[in-house]
């Protein structure tokens, strides 16, 4: 590695300067400053709001983590990476202390974001968890129906401190991945609506949503009529049928609909056909 050489002191920042003239240096960003800044934002990628909302719920909720990560400037002072913390600063009105880089050379920004990105499974591996793949796949569902999203779409997005934080704070969300990877085998549906189903089943009565995923999963000990074989049936035969994948928004209302129908005592046609119309939202558990 590159020596540094440190600057003077000042009142502001922590200064080191690399032999290439680089400097390097840790502020605590202010909403002002942050606002500043993004007036040299001259020539930068398309900015994603998505991204901007997370880091501002983070910092608002003191989440946000110094993580190395920098704000950097090339050498005619324009800002050349970290316009969305910087946006999520102002947008959150909280400072945040980060590594700030300046006079790079302007074509160091092509090599910014070159490598390739950490995922919430990755980052989950990194805290010793098992199955890190299904169980961010459904914390992340669980927490976008929890703000109201019923489908795997939209600007919400939630952010890796939420997630480790909905993981520490409820056990029951790693018990719903853990179960979506053991009924995943036999199941009709994707793991990730095994997950979501059985956290939002379990909530509402455990030992239905023991029964219910038990037979979804085996089909045993289950009558004609019954809604829970009716759905399977039904996700089973689209499943051989269809070539394409089939919607998980779909796959989800059919559970519900399912659950909903089994719990209220009905008694289905074996051909009955569970539906989502279009623009009908995804119905409520009950």
């Amino acid at each position: 590695m590159t020596d540094l050489i440190v600057a003077p002191a000042t009142a502001a920042a922590c200064l080191m300067t690399s032999p290439s003239g680089v400097t390097y240096s840790i502020e605590l960003i202010t909403p002002e400053m942050a606002s500043a800044w993004l007036a040299k934002n001259t020539r930068n990628r398309r900015q994603r709001k998505a991204a901007i909302d997370r880091y501002a719920r983070d910092m608002e909720r003191g989440r946000w983590l110094e993580n190395g990560a920098a704000i950097a400037f090339d050498n005619t002072g324009r800002l050349i990476d970290g316009q969305h913390r910087l946006e999520g600063c102002v947008q959150s009105n909280k400072p945040f202390w980060s590594l700030v880089i300046t006079n790079l050379p302007p074509e160091a920004q092509d090599t910014l974001d070159d490598q390739a990105k950490r995922t919430m499974a990755d980052r989950l591996m990194f805290h010793g968890q098992d199955n890190a793949s299904t169980r961010a796949a459904v914390t992340r569902r669980v927490l976008l129906w929890q703000n109201g999203h019923r489908t795997n779409t939209g600007s919400y997005q939630p952010t890796v401190a939420e997630c480790l934080t909905a993981l520490s704070e409820d056990a029951t969300l790693g018990i719903a991945a853990e179960m979506a990877v053991k009924l995943r085998a036999l199941a009709p549906v994707p793991p990730t609506i095994i997950g979501l189903t059985w956290w939002l089943f379990w909530q509402i009565d455990a030992e239905d949503c023991g029964e219910f995923w038990t037979g979804l999963h085996t089909g045993a000990s289950l009558h004609a009529g019954d809604p829970i074989l009716v759905v399977r049936n039904q996700i089973n035969a689209d499943n051989a049928r269809q070539s394409g994948r089939i919607p998980e928004s779909a796959h989800l209302a059919y559970v519900i609909k399912a659950w909903n129908a089994w719990r209220a005592g009905k008694e289905l046609p074996p051909t009955y056909r569970f539906r989502l119309n279009a623009n009908e939202r995804i119905p409520e558990p009950r």
